[in-house]
């Protein structure tokens, strides 16, 4: 029996980026036996090796993620021959839009809840209850103390809040409320709003970091949460090193900026990592993805 190679590149239907983590099932063409399963790697592909000369039928699937499914693909038989037909197909997902909030003072978080099995996680009450009484929002009186919103059949939920406001969220699915502050943007993601983390660090200098042995150089910087909310000081929630302390040191950290100095020529980066969040959470995130924006270049001249 001939063997040729089968794979698939998958890439999100509006930004054309690739979509890591999908699950692709490869059955026979009727769908009643499965041959073999794998998952999408950073640059969305997965890779078979399947007997030659049939057709599959092919079934994808990434949480929160739509595809057209099943679909039947054609494996045929390697050759060395320039013309010979590729088994390479493209396949696109689509990545529901957030919903954003059509009031300029409003922001609407929305997101999906799953069970510890993985299936989504229905009929899951939050209940919102603001942390300001009495509110004027405008001219208008905010009178309505809580909201109470449940997530749908498919896990999904919004809700619509006021921006830089606090509420204390409650739900049967953790022991305690957990406080809120509400981003200044249109939409966020509810689940990264209720459990937020360091995402993401931007230098106000562009280019690399460069300082002179033994002068101290200030570096501003702006850390921004999952969610993406400004954090008010860069010294909470993380920590800021050098990859090799010889060449260059953070000796002093302040709410926008950190103090490098240079301890000898050469180059290194500084580098940053998440700790336990200021109110005690340290949320666990998969995948998970490092802090955008760093390492930063450090040239020592």
């Amino acid at each position: 029996m001939d063997y040729a190679e089968l794979d698939f590149h998958i890439t999100d239907e509006k930004s054309g980026g690739p979509l890591a983590d999908v699950v692709v099932k490869v059955l026979d063409r009727d769908g009643i036996q499965t041959y073999v399963l794998n998952t999408t790697n950073a640059d969305g592909m997965a890779c078979f090796l399947l007997p030659a000369s049939a057709s599959y039928q092919v079934r994808f699937y990434k949480f929160g993620v739509r595809f057209e499914n099943p679909q039947i693909v054609d494996v045929h038989p390697c050759s060395n021959h320039w013309m010979a037909p590729r088994n390479h197909y493209k396949v696109v997902g689509k990545i529901p839009e957030k919903i954003e909030a059509t009031d300029a003072r409003l922001c609407c978080a929305s997101g999906y809840f799953r069970n510890v099995d993985g299936s989504p996680r229905s009929n899951l009450a939050l209940t919102f209850t603001a942390q300001f009484n009495p509110f004027v929002l405008e001219g208008a009186g905010v009178t309505e103390e809580s909201v109470t919103v449940r997530t749908n059949a498919d896990g999904f939920v919004s809700v619509n809040l006021i921006r830089h406001a606090k509420y204390d969220v409650r739900s049967v699915a953790w022991s305690s409320f957990r406080q809120v502050t509400v981003p200044d943007s249109a939409s966020t993601n509810l689940p990264e709003m209720l459990f937020p983390r360091v995402h993401r660090v931007v230098c106000k200098d562009p280019g690399p970091i460069r300082a002179s042995v033994k002068e101290e150089k200030k570096v501003s910087l702006q850390v921004f949460l999952s969610d993406g909310r400004q954090l008010l000081s860069i010294a909470r929630d993380i920590a800021w090193a050098t990859e090799d302390d010889r060449i260059a040191c953070v000796v002093e950290k302040h709410t926008d900026h950190i103090v490098v100095r240079g301890m000898s020529r050469g180059e290194t980066r500084l580098v940053a990592h998440r700790v336990r969040m200021q109110d005690g959470s340290s949320p666990v995130y998969y995948p998970n993805t490092p802090i955008y924006g760093v390492p930063i270049t450090i040239q020592v001249l």
